[in-house]
C-alpha cells in the first residue's frame, strides 16, 4: 500500500493539500443537495448561498475551536498554527455547532424557523462528511488502533481501505510503518449510509426538524462507537472523559427519547404535535405572484375545497369524512331552496290569480243589479 502524497498541486509556489480540496468539494456538494431541498420546498432562491454565508465561516471557526481548545497547551507554544487549518485539526463536532449557529442568526433575520433550514441541510451535510473524511486519508489522521499482521488475521484487517499504512516519525524522520484501523473510511461509509436514509425519508417527514434530528442520532451514534476505536493521540479528553464520545452518546439518547415521547403522545391525542410542519408560501415566485396568491388563500374556501387541499385536517379535530358529506348535500341544499322560492312563487301567482277572479265577481253581480 503506497503512502499518499499530501500535496495535490502547486500554484505560483504555493501547495494545494488534498485535505482542503476535499474539504471544499464537500461542502459545494452539500450546498447543491441543499439547493435541491430549498427548491423542492419553494423557497427562495438566494436561500441556500445566504445560508452559507453564515453558516460555513462560523462552522470552520467552531470545527477549529473545538479541536484547539482540547490542545491548548500545544496551540499556546506556537499560536500562528491555530490558523492553518490546512495541517489539519477540524473537530466535526465544533463545526456541526458552529453551523448551527451560524442558522440560527439567518433565520432570526429571516423571521422563519429555524428547523425549516436545518431540514434542507441535513442529507448534504452527511454526504459532505462522508467527502471529507478522505482528506484524514491524505494527511495521515484519524485512524485506531494498531494491527499486528499476523497468519489468522481476517483479510479485511490486511487490506486497504479497512487498514491504512500510518507512517512513524522520530524526531522528524520517518523511522517505520505501522497498520491500523482506517476510522476514516468507517466513518465515511457511514455517513453515506446516513445521507441516503435521510434522502430517502426527507419527503415523509411530519415535522420541521425531523430530519436534522435523525442525522444528529444517527450520526452521534455511528461516532460513538468509532471513538472508542480510536488512538489516544486523536481522543480530545477532559480528565478521564472522552468528550466527544460523551457528546455523541447524550445527543443520540436525547434524541431517541424525543422521538419516542412525542409518538406516544400523538397517538394518545390523534394530533401531530410540536414541531408542526409549517406550510409557507412560494419564495421562489416574483413579488406580484406571491401577493396574488396570498389573496387567493385569503378567500372563504367551501367545504369542497377544503377537502381539496393537502391539508392534515387531523391537527384541527376535524374528520375529512364529515367535511366530505357536507360537500355532497350542498348541492342538495341548493336544489331545495330552489323548489322552496318556486312553490312561493306558485302560491303567490295563484293567490293574485284567485283575487282577480273575485274582483270581476263583484263587478258583475254589480252590473246585474
Amino acid at each position: 500500500m503506497k503512502l499518499p502524497d499530501r500535496v495535490a498541486f502547486s500554484i505560483f509556489g504555493k501547495d494545494i493539500y488534498w485535505y482542503a480540496i476535499l474539504l471544499a468539494t464537500g461542502i459545494i456538494v452539500a450546498a447543491i443537495i441543499a439547493s435541491i431541498e430549498a427548491k423542492r420546498k419553494k423557497m427562495h432562491p438566494d436561500t441556500v448561498i445566504d445560508i452559507c454565508l453564515w453558516a460555513i465561516p462560523l462552522g470552520i471557526i467552531g470545527a477549529r475551536l473545538y479541536y484547539v481548545l482540547f490542545e491548548l497547551d500545544k496551540y499556546l507554544a506556537d499560536p500562528i498554527k491555530i490558523l492553518q487549518i490546512w495541517e489539519g485539526g477540524l473537530a466535526i463536532p465544533g463545526g456541526i455547532l458552529g453551523g448551527m449557529l451560524g442558522i440560527f442568526i439567518y433565520s432570526r433575520i429571516k423571521k422563519k424557523r429555524f428547523l425549516r433550514y436545518t431540514d434542507i441541510i441535513a442529507p448534504g451535510l452527511a454526504l459532505a462528511q462522508a467527502i471529507g473524511r478522505w482528506g484524514n486519508f491524505f494527511n495521515q489522521e484519524v485512524y485506531g488502533y494498531q494491527i499486528e499482521i499476523t497468519s489468522s488475521t481476517p483479510w479485511l484487517l490486511t487490506h486497504f481501505p479497512f487498514v491504512v499504512r500510518i507512517e512513524e516519525v522520530v524526531g522528524g524522520q520517518v523511522v517505520g510503518y505501522s497498520i491500523h484501523l482506517a476510522l476514516f473510511f468507517y466513518e465515511s461509509v457511514a455517513c453515506l449510509l446516513i445521507f441516503l436514509a435521510l434522502w430517502s425519508m426527507r419527503k415523509r417527514v411530519k415535522h420541521d426538524g425531523d430530519l436534522i434530528l435523525a442525522y444528529a442520532a444517527m450520526y452521534g451514534f455511528i461516532r460513538m462507537i468509532l471513538e472508542g476505536l480510536r488512538e489516544p493521540e486523536y481522543i480530545l479528553m477532559l480528565g478521564s472523559v472522552r468528550i466527544t464520545q460523551l457528546l455523541c452518546f447524550l445527543t443520540t439518547v436525547a434524541v431517541l427519547t424525543f422521538f419516542v415521547i412525542r409518538k406516544i403522545r400523538e397517538e394518545k391525542l390523534g394530533v401531530i404535535i410540536w414541531p408542526k410542519h409549517i406550510e409557507y408560501l412560494d419564495e421562489s415566485k416574483p413579488e406580484g405572484e406571491k401577493e396574488e396568491k396570498q389573496a387567493v388563500q385569503e378567500e372563504v374556501t367551501t367545504p369542497a375545497e377544503i377537502v381539496a387541499e393537502d391539508t392534515d385536517l387531523a391537527e384541527f379535530g376535524i374528520s375529512p369524512d364529515v367535511i366530505s358529506e357536507e360537500a355532497e348535500n350542498e348541492p342538495a341544499a341548493d336544489e331545495n331552496i330552489e323548489a322552496n322560492e318556486a312553490t312561493e312563487e306558485t302560491e303567490v301567482s295563484d293567490n293574485g290569480e284567485s283575487e282577480g277572479n273575485d274582483e270581476k265577481s263583484e263587478k258583475s253581480e254589480k252590473s246585474e243589479e
